[in-house]
């Protein structure tokens, strides 16, 4: 696998973890507004298998969650020790700042003190020359 790649690929899962997060709220929303029935309207079928749908909805998400949260955490993980490895700390602080930090370009820009994002790319290429060695 290629270092660009890789490192896409912990960006990837974060937003998959985040996607499942706010399908967990729509559906936690759901819930908070049906728990205002009274036991009559939960018993009638319409209300009940919203309710059941809800719940298995949640149950489903979190099950989900676990998965991309393992998933994310072993690629950190590995993301961490190549970035370890790297000589420069120019390269360090790019990866980290881009993949584990999640900042984007602009931001990265700013926190190494650059005047433009040109300067962070290029680093972020030699950074992910180098990291490619390790992988």
């Amino acid at each position: 696998m290629e270092a660009k790649e890789f490192f896409q690929s912990v960006l990837d899962a974060q937003r998959a973890i985040y996607a499942i997060r706010e399908k967990q709220e729509h559906y936690t929303e759901m819930a908070t507004g049906m728990s205002g029935m009274s036991e009559t309207n939960i018993r009638s079928s319409s209300r009940r298998s919203r309710v059941e749908a809800v719940a298995v909805g949640l149950v489903d998400l979190s099950d989900k969650l676990d998965k991309e949260a393992e998933k994310y955490l072993a690629r950190i993980r590995q993301a961490e020790q190549i970035i370890q490895k790297l000589e420069k700390p120019r390269h360090r602080q790019v990866l980290t700042l881009r993949y584990l930090a999640g900042h984007s370009w602009r931001t990265v820009a700013d926190e190494m003190d650059y005047k433009d994002i040109k300067s962070a790319f290029r680093v972020h290429g030699w950074a992910l020359m180098e990291a490619q060695k390790f992988l």
